[in-house]
């Protein structure tokens, strides 16, 4: 199976367990302990099956497994284990999680027409929820005071009824109207991550949410953008910028311009 295949259906495991813990949270007692235990240990499972996909779709990406016609990798037909070896390194620096900083610019490398990580990019709520997604696994993972301390401050707050992480996964979430969990929106959060990286076509909106406004100085990535002010389509040079509209209705006024991105 696929490497967005393997992911799909840990996750689909986790959500119809998620809804058994919830449920078992609202009786209270030694249930509710027990719940957020469990919402705990299922976030963690969820979060390191993540990171296993990004990794492995990378890896898929780079030996011609995976959107071949659509991002070609210059290393098709290498040998395998020497690609994997390009995507295992013996470092602990690299991170797979998405957004993270050492993905990005390793595919820039691999994929110089362009390659899926970037459609992630300028989507606040997307990059926000995997955030805290992070942060709670390391709230869960490592007792220091510096996890306690970022999750105090970028999720529970400092509310006491979310002291332990596990009673925050299985509240309901203040984004969300319909009372949905903290847990199910994270778990949804990563596969719409898989989903978008793997499929060729995918509705980033509703999957990711809606893409973050940029200036016109902004470096283009892979796709189309819109202007903000007269909706006109352009396209960009991959990594030149964006620069201003040049519609019959924007392009007299020479102003800056701001652009929102939306899938190629």
């Amino acid at each position: 199976m696929s490497a967005v295949g393997d992911l799909s259906r840990t996750l689909s495991s986790a959500l119809t367990v998620e809804s058994r813990i919830v449920a078992a949270g609202t009786a209270g007692g030694i249930d509710r302990a027990m719940s957020e235990a469990a919402a705990e240990g299922l976030l963690l499972t969820a979060y390191t099956a993540a990171e296993h996909f990004v990794r492995e779709f990378f890896f898929e990406l780079i030996n011609g497994a995976s959107l071949s016609s659509l991002f070609p990798s210059p290393l098709t037909g290498l040998d395998e284990d020497l690609n994997r070896s390009l995507v295992y390194l013996d470092t602990d620096k690299l991170e797979w999680m998405l957004p993270a900083g050492t993905v990005e610019p390793r595919a820039d490398k691999l994929f110089p027409n362009g390659h899926p990580f970037l459609r992630l990019k300028w989507r606040d709520t997307f990059s926000g929820r995997l955030a805290a997604a992070k942060i709670v696994r390391d709230r869960i993972a490592h007792s220091g005071e510096k996890a306690e301390t970022v999750y105090w401050a970028k999720v529970a707050e400092r509310q006491q009824a979310y002291k332990r992480p596990g009673a925050w996964l299985i509240s309901n979430s203040a984004e969300i109207a319909t009372p949905t969990s903290n847990l199910r929106v994270l778990i949804d959060t990563l596969d719409g991550m898989a989903v978008a990286l793997s499929d060729h076509s995918p509705d980033l909106d509703r999957l990711l949410g809606p893409s973050l406004a940029v200036a016109d100085t902004t470096k283009a990535i892979p796709g189309t953008f819109k202007c903000s002010s007269c909706n006109a389509v352009a396209a960009a040079v991959v990594g030149s910028p964006i620069g201003r509209c040049r519609s019959t209705t924007c392009g007299p006024t020479r102003g800056k311009t701001t652009w929102v991105y939306f899938a190629e």
